[in-house]
């Protein structure tokens, strides 16, 4: 099974990246379908007994996370894709090492996230 995992920031991935290299490295070069792409974001290897995990630094964003995203599950053959960070839960009651289960989406220019976590949609202007 491959594994796409992506993190916005270096900050976010050194934690599963330390994890992972107490296991075995792939060499990005030796995969011709991440070699090309690697060379645009950030990209380390891993094996897993039979797991093959590919973990990519995107950037801050939607926009760069789909940059991202769209070229590695084109070409890359990937089985599963996940974001791994703070995903933008910025919250005083979420801790370091909790894992936080969405219950929807919606763009963050489009509601209101408070500090109690309940979610207030703000709607889009119309002009």
């Amino acid at each position: 099974m491959r594994i796409l995992v992506l993190c916005a920031v270096q900050e976010e991935a050194q934690h599963l990246i330390a994890l992972l290299s107490e296991h075995d490295t792939v060499n990005t070069d030796a995969d011709s379908e991440i070699s090309t792409l690697s060379k645009q974001w950030p990209t380390r290897q891993f094996k897993l007994n039979s797991l093959r995990i590919s973990v990519v630094v995107c950037g801050i964003g939607m926009a760069n996370a789909a940059a991202a995203t769209s070229p590695f599950l084109i070409h890359g053959s990937f089985d599963l894709a996940c974001n791994y960070g703070c995903s933008g839960a910025h919250q005083e009651n979420i801790n370091a090492g909790d894992i936080v289960v969405g219950t929807h989406v919606a763009p963050i220019n489009a509601c209101k996230i408070r500090p109690d976590g309940k979610i207030y949609p703000q709607g889009f202007r119309r002009t």
